[in-house]
């Protein structure tokens, strides 16, 4: 059967002790944004839907890329970071998977994990013995990317998408799984537009399937903690993956 687009599942977790040693390894996230085209994202052009769910005041304050001559991105920093992420995973001899989740340029960027599907490594400059644990326990052949994704405080999540719908139907063919911890929601909501139709992910849940392919966005923290979720790229039966699943709460393609 196709996976849904984003699942709850089934993952019982202390995310109070996730939180906290996340909060420890901060130091390895770098900041990551988007091009902006018209005062909106490159991957959302629309007036209304995700568009709607950020004050557009806020957005112009929001650290973003813009295109140099020669087509290259260049950070205009305005005043409101985004997205700080980490990879605590890579690929022996491949330093640039420690940073980046992608390859290439332009419409020919792909996502590491769908070139390097072996498993990948933990990196000696972090400490996560509580999140190897929950991972351990979930049944993975072998796991790729484990990416840590955080929001400070009073910042927002902009408007983007990571994969194409081709590219992920293919990786989940193989068996390719993603897995989010939401180990902090920072009173903030994920929300994702699928055929132009919004919908909300759950912040009350520990765990969903989520298919980064459809754009999606973050709603401004209101709470104290940094919003903190690991995303995990792997290797699973499919079988052992649905059945982690709450379909009766899926969002289908």
């Amino acid at each position: 059967m196709n996976l849904p687009i984003y699942a709850p599942l089934s993952i019982d977790y202390d995310r109070f002790k996730l939180r906290d040693e996340l909060s420890k390894n901060l130091h390895v996230t770098e900041q990551r944004t988007v091009v902006y085209n018209n005062a909106k994202s490159e991957y959302y052009q629309q007036e209304d839907g995700l568009t709607a769910l950020i004050p557009q005041d806020e957005l112009a304050r929001v650290d973003c890329y813009t295109l140099d001559s020669e087509g290259q991105r260049v950070l205009v920093k305005r005043g409101k970071e985004t997205f700080q992420v980490g990879n605590f995973t890579y690929i022996e001899g491949i330093e640039d998977t420690k940073h980046h989740i992608f390859y290439g340029e332009g419409n020919k960027r792909r996502l590491y994990v769908h070139k390097y599907m072996e498993d990948w490594v933990w990196r000696d400059d972090i400490s996560v013995p509580y999140l190897k644990e929950v991972i351990a326990s979930l049944p993975f052949k072998h796991v790729q990317m484990v990416r840590l994704i955080s929001l400070s405080p009073q910042s927002i999540g902009v408007i983007h998408r990571d994969s194409g719908p081709l590219l992920n139907a293919m990786y989940y063919k193989q068996g390719g799984v993603t897995i989010s911890l939401n180990a902090c929601s920072g009173h903030a909501k994920l929300f994702f537009d699928v055929n132009n139709e919004i919908y909300c992910a759950d912040s009350s849940l520990p765990a969903w399937h989520f298919n980064d392919c459809v754009p999606h966005c973050v709603t401004k923290l209101t709470g104290s903690y940094a919003r903190m979720q690991v995303r995990i790229w792997g290797i699973m039966d499919p079988q052992d993956y649905i059945n982690l699943m709450d379909m009766n709460r899926a969002v289908m393609p």
